[in-house]
């Protein structure tokens, strides 16, 4: 199960925080995804750039934005920010 909306820009710390505290769908055992399911999101059918489906995850409107960046739970690399 996937939350359909983001909360925004955050840093890697913060996400794994907020999925530590939200409850939503009536679930409250949120967790960042691995690679493998975040990838498994991405219809590469859609063009460039690559982007999530839309028939799932709505496209940004006037007063929303798309999310542009995603953390899994995974601990690589050096820059969290």
């Amino acid at each position: 199960m996937w939350q359909k909306v983001d909360a925004g820009e955050m840093t890697w710390e913060s996400a794994l925080a907020r999925a530590a505290t939200i409850t939503t769908g009536g679930f409250n055992d949120w967790r960042l995804p691995t690679p493998t399911e975040l990838y498994s999101l991405v219809n590469l059918n859609n063009g460039n750039p690559a982007a999530l489906n839309t028939t799932y995850f709505p496209t940004p409107t006037p007063t929303t934005t798309a999310a542009e960046y995603w953390w899994t739970g995974d601990t690589y690399g050096s820059d969290a920010t």
